[in-house]
């Protein structure tokens, strides 16, 4: 009896040291695993300042293109409006306006990109005209020789748009 008494301490002894090793290996791999995690961690707090960062870059770039791409506009106000004009109504309005009152300008449909007036429509004010050339050297002209058409009777403003 006592020989199956020791038989059995010793297999227990032996489950316990072979559960040991098998703690030991977990504990190890769970230490991996939480390093990994912790450097898994770290990537992603990286990644995410990096596009933080490019989200402010390509904010501001897209802010500089809009700039950049507002220099072609002019705002035209006292242009008579009528309501229900369409953008090919205030183009012609614009056209026939900049070439009676600015010299050699000669102002074609093909040098506007696009014309809309801004605002709603009401009776005796008339909507200011937001006016995109295609080419800023035509706008630059208009701009140089705004003078003659604030001289008129009924004087007509040219200016840049607000941003």
């Amino acid at each position: 009896m006592l020989g199956s008494l020791v038989l059995r301490i010793e297999k227990v002894e032996s489950e316990l040291f072979e559960k040991e090793l098998e703690y030991g290996k977990l504990a190890k791999e769970i230490e991996m695993l939480g390093k990994t995690v912790n450097e898994q961690k770290n990537e992603n707090e990286r990644l995410q300042k990096q596009i933080k960062s490019k989200s402010e870059t390509n904010e501001t770039k897209i802010n500089e293109l809009e700039q950049y791409n507002r220099r072609s506009n002019t705002k035209l106000e006292g242009i008579p409006d009528k309501e229900n004009e369409t953008i090919h109504e205030t183009a012609e309005k614009v056209i026939q306006t900049l070439n009676k009152n600015i010299p050699d300008l000669n102002l074609t449909m093909n040098d506007i990109d696009i014309t809309h007036r801004i605002g709603i429509f009401k009776k005796n004010n008339d909507r200011p005209i937001v006016l995109k050339m295609v080419s800023r050297m035509k706008r630059s002209y208009i701009m140089r020789h705004a003078k003659h058409l604030r001289k008129q009777s009924a004087p007509i403003y040219v200016q840049r748009p607000s941003n």
